[in-house]
């Protein structure tokens, strides 16, 4: 029964991980680019 809650979580979870790492990439990315186009 605990195995059925922990797919969720860990959806969830990598999840923001994936939406968290997106935006700081994007957000360098364009740091990079206004610095030195």
């Amino acid at each position: 029964m605990l195995s059925q809650h922990l797919p969720g979580e860990a959806v969830v979870g990598a999840a923001a991980v994936v939406i968290a790492v997106g935006l700081f990439l994007t957000a360098t990315t364009a740091r990079r680019l206004g610095a030195k186009p």
